[in-house]
């Protein structure tokens, strides 16, 4: 690393002596970070928290506020605030952005105008137009996850799978991930069945073992959509005395018989549970 020296006697001061500084601190940031991560280009400081707003049955929609944190990339911490956003699945992509901005113009002795500054600015968006860079935010690891797996402490589990019994002719896989405290639920299925089973019911989709499975007891999925030929319906998965049932949340404002067929009602989503 190279040090400015400081003499009295009136030491002249070059711009190359200040970006010596800015690099250094940069260069040492992204060192250190690296060193922790294994190397890890893209990551969030802390686990990303998100809360559920409000859903809009007719439009099909959830919207949620997504908390402040910090995106680090390529060794510099960009800030992000608080976000609401509106999706229609929690399968639909959200992104963390990072915007670059020159600015502070000044005139130079040349009599040219040229920026002094360059800033980075992250924010959270459902699409990604005129971001320089962008990733899906809920696919980012965090400092700490990478930092226990560098150190062989295990981070995040892998995948594994829930043993469940399927009815009303649905088949596919029902696995879950631990994450610190957390566990993340996938639920990937579907029927050919044209029509529900009058046993056991309209909407029951499967059975939990209960020696694997039982901290879904009482538990609801977010929201996501499927349904029949006239496009989605705002849905979710509820989790009672170790059945699983699809929920067509149209039938909360009273509308009765609103669930399609198994063969219209795919399932096909992501979402965890806090400890």
């Amino acid at each position: 690393m190279n040090r400015l020296l400081f003499n009295e006697g009136g030491q002249p001061i070059f711009l190359d002596d200040i970006k010596l500084l800015q690099d250094n601190d940069a260069s040492f940031n992204r060192q250190f970070l690296n060193a922790v991560t294994g190397d890890s280009p893209i990551f969030l400081i802390k686990r990303l928290e998100l809360k559920p707003v409000s859903v809009d049955p007719s439009k099909l929609t959830t919207t949620a506020k997504i908390f402040a944190n910090s995106v680090v990339l390529s060794g510099e911490i960009i800030d992000f605030p608080d976000t609401t956003v509106t999706v229609r699945t929690w399968n639909d992509p959200i992104y963390v952005c990072v915007a670059e901005t020159e600015n502070e113009g000044r005139e130079f002795e040349d009599g040219q105008e040229r920026p002094c500054r360059l800033s980075r600015q992250a924010y959270i968006s459902t699409s990604k137009d005129g971001a320089k860079v962008s990733y899906n935010v809920l696919e980012l690891p965090t400092l700490t996850e990478l930092l226990r797996r560098n150190l062989g402490l295990g981070g995040v589990d892998t995948w594994k799978n829930i043993p469940v019994t399927f009815f009303n002719g649905y088949t596919g896989q029902v696995q879950y991930q631990k994450q610190g405290g957390s566990t993340r639920i996938k639920v990937k299925i579907s029927s050919m069945k044209g029509e529900w089973d009058a046993m056991p019911g309209k909407g029951i989709l499967f059975e939990v073992d209960p020696q694997v499975g039982s901290f879904l007891n009482r538990k609801w999925s977010g929201t996501f959509g499927t349904g029949g030929d006239d496009g989605s319906h705002l849905c979710a998965l509820e989790f009672y005395d170790g059945k699983c049932s699809l929920r067509d949340l149209r039938g909360l404002s009273g509308a009765s018989d609103v669930l399609d067929s198994p063969i219209e009602c795919p399932v096909s989503l992501t979402f965890e549970i806090l400890e």
